[in-house]
Parts: C-alpha cells; sequence; structure tokens
C-alpha cells in the first residue's frame, strides 16, 4: 500500500500513515496517558436508507494514568459513539459503540468521530464508511 499526503496538515493522512506503521493498531499519547485502538477504521458496506448499523471498536489504556474521554465530536448528526464508560483505568480497555443512520441521502458515505481525553491537544480519529442505497 501507498500513502500520498501531508501528515503535518492532514490528521486523516497522519492516522493513515500511523495506521499502516503500526499493522492497524493506532496510539495516542502523551507519554504517561496512551491509549490504543483495536483498528480506528470500519467498512459497513452496502445498508440500506433508514437501516441503523453499528460496530464496536476497543480501546485499551496502555499508560500508566488514568485516561478520561472528555469529548467525542462526531463529522455528522447521523453518527453518534457511545463509550462503555468515559474512564479507562491504566491496564483496562473499553468499548466504543458505533451507531450510524442514514435518512435522506443515498451514496458513499465517509464519517470521522474525534476522540479527545486527558486533554490532549490532537484528538484520535476514528472513521466509518460505506454505501447507502435505496430501498
Amino acid at each position: 500500500m501507498i500513502a500520498i499526503g501531508n501528515l503535518l496538515y492532514n490528521h486523516e493522512i497522519e492516522n493513515l500513515y500511523t495506521s499502516i506503521i503500526t499493522g492497524g493498531k493506532i496510539f495516542s499519547s502523551n507519554y504517561r496517558s496512551s491509549i490504543s485502538f483495536d483498528r480506528t477504521f470500519h467498512n459497513f458496506g452496502k445498508i440500506k436508507i433508514g437501516e441503523i448499523v453499528e460496530n464496536t471498536f476497543v480501546i485499551n489504556n496502555i499508560g500508566t494514568d488514568t485516561v478520561i474521554i472528555s469529548n467525542i465530536d462526531s463529522s455528522c448528526d447521523c453518527t453518534t459513539a457511545i463509550p462503555s464508560s468515559t474512564i479507562i483505568n491504566p491496564n483496562q480497555g473499553i468499548r466504543l459503540t458505533v451507531r450510524f443512520k442514514e435518512d435522506s441521502l443515498i451514496g458513499n458515505f465517509y464519517r470521522t468521530l474525534s476522540i479527545s481525553y486527558n486533554n490532549i491537544p490532537r484528538p484520535t480519529i476514528v472513521t466509518i464508511k460505506g454505501v447507502v442505497i435505496d430501498n
């Protein structure tokens, strides 16, 4: 796989590079607060308009400090994220359930969730994509 882009100005390219280098395991860290994801991308494939689909990501605390998720921003109201907890103790993990439902647009979709924690200035990005088809 070849990845082309400027990772200094585009967080999606940065996450792609990191994903390639780490074999799909994304790590975000400020030395004492470190998290890893089982993966940061999911393709739902084809879904019917109005259908609710969901996928669960696993976030692990691999640091020595407790991780507190302070915010999860979605790129669209059609996408929501529900963490099993906003507090992750060292050497523990949580589930992040991502739900997607599109009621009006047909075609390809690409949505992101920005996960902020422990005042780290750059959020970690989780991405979903797929194709909404007519019934």
